[in-house]
């Protein structure tokens, strides 16, 4: 992977397919928003003192935002301004990959989706992690706390949460317990692994056969479906 720059948009999903591709030699730039990446911010049980500070200036990380980001760039840049968005084309125009996590349609709307980028750059492989998929009627869902990009929701569509606990009336003799998410983010990893692995298959059919990119669809729910055990 060696002289391939990819270019990944917020979630995790997508940090873990960078992760694996900059292990494999990617230079990976992180575009991180204004106010900073979200995972910088989690910890395990959300207790701060497992968080590591920054021995300069003080300023506390969450270890999952480290252990992703190792061997990658960071930058801040916002897609909502017009200037940010220019400078996310000036960069896409290098790049051999993006991958996008955000909602499906926010990046072309801003005027940098794949449909804007592929025109500027005809080889670029567009890989979009979406937790329910970039186009059929659940894409939109959030739960009733407005919140849409989780890993249990990707757990809770597939029927993945049955793995972990039935309904009562489900089982022999009324034993059982209430179907509940695996704990830890098992969604977003396969997703990001499922990425990864269908950009190298992409990379090889453009550089080995047609020349010219393509856009990867990958879906969190769809994804976890791939294990399911029934």
């Amino acid at each position: 992977m060696e002289s391939r720059r990819h270019i990944g948009l917020w979630r995790l999903g997508h940090k873990f397919a960078s992760s694996l591709l900059a292990q494999a030699g990617a230079e990976v730039i992180c575009i991180e928003p204004p106010t900073g990446d979200p995972l910088r911010e989690l910890t395990p049980f959300g207790r701060e003192e497992y968080m590591l500070a920054d021995k300069e200036t003080g300023e506390k990380c969450g270890l999952g935002f480290i252990n992703e980001m190792r061997n990658q760039y960071s930058v801040t840049l916002d897609v909502e301004t017009e200037e940010g968005q220019e400078l996310f084309k000036k960069l896409a125009v290098h790049a051999d990959v993006v991958i996008d996590g955000m909602l499906p349609g926010y990046m072309d709307e801003r005027g940098v989706g794949y449909r804007q980028l592929s025109q500027i750059n005809p080889r670029l492989v567009y890989c979009s992690v979406a937790l329910r998929g970039t186009w059929g009627p659940m894409k939109d869902r959030v739960s009733k706390f407005g919140q849409w990009e989780l890993d249990p929701f990707a757990q809770a569509t597939n029927s993945y949460i049955h793995n972990t606990g039935l309904p009562q009336d489900q089982l022999p003799r009324g034993k059982g317990i209430d179907p509940t998410r695996a704990g830890s983010w098992v969604a977003d990893y396969i997703a990001g692994e499922q990425a990864g692995v269908n950009i190298l298959a992409a990379l090889y059919w453009r550089d080995e056969f047609s020349g010219e990119g393509q856009f990867i669809e990958v879906s969190s729910a769809e994804a976890l479906m791939d294990i399911l055990d029934f």
